[in-house]
């Protein structure tokens, strides 16, 4: 596609873990599983540990749990309650936006401190433009298939 030409921006396919490390603005498909859903706000949680290959090492460890919040009030009208429910697996499309405010220090100690996790939470969230059911998806699979074609991509781009 001609770069002069305007049009919409291509989704790149991405882990949920990669989302907090992408610029605001992008298009990104992702797959993760429902843990939460705030029915008064309209949001997703949305996690997943993914399997990601270490230079340093033969074979995929396992990331720390990546976890992503998802506004889906845009599909408020088409989405269905099986859709959603907890323990699915689902992919999504959308844009990264940053949250507005960041997370203070202080929320940040009160999760720490309440066991929430080690890491702080995201800065970001993912504004919903599609939701996929995943269905009985493998999820093994599926991470190692995004991750070779990764690998081609990165060979192709070396080559040329």
């Amino acid at each position: 596609m001609n770069q002069d030409v305007p049009g919409p921006l291509p989704t790149r396919l991405v882990f949920l873990s990669e989302l907090p490390n992408l610029p605001v603005g992008s298009k990104v498909r992702f797959l993760g599983c429902v843990s939460k859903y705030t029915i008064a706000k309209g949001i997703l949680t949305l996690e997943h540990n993914d399997s990601v290959s270490s230079p340093n090492r033969k074979g995929p460890r396992r990331a720390p749990g990546a976890r992503i919040d998802v506004d889906v009030n845009l599909l408020l009208e088409s989405l269905s309650h099986s859709d959603i429910d907890i323990g699915n697996w689902i992919n999504v499309i959308g844009y990264v936006r940053p949250l507005s405010p960041a997370p203070s220090l202080v929320l940040q100690n009160e999760i720490l401190k309440s066991g929430g996790g080690r890491k702080k939470p995201s800065s970001v969230y993912v504004e919903a433009l599609m939701i996929i059911p995943a269905g009985g998806i493998r999820v093994g699979e599926y991470e190692r298939v995004l991750s070779e074609s990764r690998e081609v991509d990165k060979r192709l781009k070396g080559s040329s």
